[in-house]
């Protein structure tokens, strides 16, 4: 099941079906190909869109006020899940950084 934001005050949750090609080739260094979609991020439970607005959220807020937001937008989630997302999005824009520095 993937979150997505919600439509006129109503959770959305999307059951998502994705196709599956198998390479029997032994020659090919991946064995097993899935259909990846523009707005989902690989392996994501979250829509890019969500994901969005959650960090908007997230880096706008305290962890508290975020899950009172969330849950007023019918997104259930806890402020650990905030904790967490703030600490991979600042993981992320830290070793950006250091890629920058290191072409700089």
């Amino acid at each position: 099941m993937i979150q997505d934001l919600p439509i006129a005050d109503r959770p959305v949750r999307l059951l998502l079906i994705s196709r599956k090609w198998f390479c029997d080739d032994p020659s090919c260094s991946l064995k097993v190909f899935t259909e990846r979609y523009d707005w989902l991020a690989p392996h994501s439970r979250r829509t890019l869109r969500a994901e969005h607005i959650l960090r908007q959220i997230a880096f706008s807020t305290s962890c508290l006020a975020a899950e009172k937001i969330a849950q007023a937008i019918h997104l259930l989630l806890l402020k650990s899940f905030f904790l967490r997302f703030l600490m991979k999005s600042i993981a992320k824009i830290r070793l950006n950084l250091q890629k920058i520095a290191i072409f700089y």
